[in-house]
């Protein structure tokens, strides 16, 4: 038994593996959403499949599925996260990031909402706009996105975008809290003080 699993393990490793190189080419062929797993594979790379991470291949095949509306495998999202983080580029790229990002978030990718969110907030290479970064944070959390949770919880606290309200701060928080993101725990102890 186990030499039979061990036979099938192997067979999937190097027939994926065969899959990688077809995917590519049938996206090179127009097929977007092969595009889109090419661009996930090599974003997160893949030990069992011996597929190391690439961020220009993921950034090369994820912005050829996301550009033609292929929003499968996250591929708006692993574009976005490549210009924001400036993986893959000699520095980050914060106005394409929230091109990339904005798509992704509008197709439900909350992690997306939330990165955008933090582009309007900090004013990365645009103008801070903290009523924007409500809107954004709000989706975020909505979708249970912790950290979108967390920030709207301070836009609440400071005042920032929103008419200030500890009440609603406090629940943010706690939602941040019950998402095991630790620092909204934090937050929302110190308010019950």
């Amino acid at each position: 038994m186990k030499k039979i699993l061990i036979l099938l393990t192997f067979t999937a490793m190097f027939c994926f593996g065969q899959d990688v190189q077809g995917l590519e080419k049938e996206c090179n062929d127009g097929n977007y959403t092969s595009c889109a797993k090419v661009a996930r594979l090599y974003f997160y790379g893949d030990d069992k499949l011996d597929i190391e991470y690439d961020f220009e291949k993921a950034l090369k095949y994820g912005k050829m599925a996301c550009d033609n509306n292929e929003f499968e495998f996250n591929s708006c999202r692993v574009v976005g996260e490549l210009y924001f983080t400036g993986w893959s580029l000699e520095k980050e790229d914060y106005k394409k990031a929230l091109d990339y990002l904005t798509k992704s978030c509008k197709n439900n990718e909350y992690q997306s909402c939330g990165a955008v969110g933090y582009i309007y907030l900090e004013g990365l290479e645009i103008e801070q706009d903290y009523s924007k970064a409500f809107v954004y944070y709000k989706k975020g959390c909505g979708g249970k996105h912790p950290l979108s949770c967390y920030h709207l919880g301070s836009l609440y606290y400071d005042g920032q975008g929103v008419v200030q309200d500890i009440l609603q701060a406090k629940g943010y928080y706690k939602k941040a809290c019950d998402l095991s993101y630790q620092e909204g725990c934090k937050r929302y102890n110190e308010l019950n003080k």
